[in-house]
């Protein structure tokens, strides 16, 4: 029983020596293409960011976008075109220029149309 013993802790012994000077050597060997490993994980981090998050929308025809600065709390009114949005520090909100329209439904009161238009402020055919 001892006998058995001793040599399975001789085998298991050596087999963690071997593996420890195997993964000591693999390790230094890696220790060389630590910086280049970095530089192209910040890359791969960088590319999915701007893929996730792009920093230009664009505000199309007809419309206008106000983009909040998170920071400073300014805003500014831009155009149709496209338009710079960092992620993390601008917000950016779409509307619409044109006409908003109710169209009353068969049978609906003129009444009650014209307090839903004063509260959203939109014309309608009844005004």
């Amino acid at each position: 029983m001892t006998l058995n013993l001793t040599l399975l802790t001789t085998a298991l012994t050596t087999a963690l020596n071997k593996a420890f000077t195997f993964t000591s050597a693999g390790l230094q060997g890696l220790a060389g293409l630590r910086r280049t490993l970095f530089t192209l994980a910040a890359a791969l981090l960088a590319a999915w960011l701007l893929v996730q998050h792009p920093p230009l929308q664009t505000v199309p025809g007809g419309e206008l976008a106000v983009r909040t600065n998170l920071l400073t709390g300014s805003s500014t009114v831009l155009g149709d075109g496209p338009a710079l949005r960092l992620p993390g520090l601008h917000t950016l909100r779409h509307f619409p220029l044109r006409d908003q329209v109710v169209r009353p439904r068969p049978g609906a009161r003129p009444a009650a149309l014209r307090r839903i238009n004063r509260w959203k402020g939109c014309r309608s055919a009844w005004t």
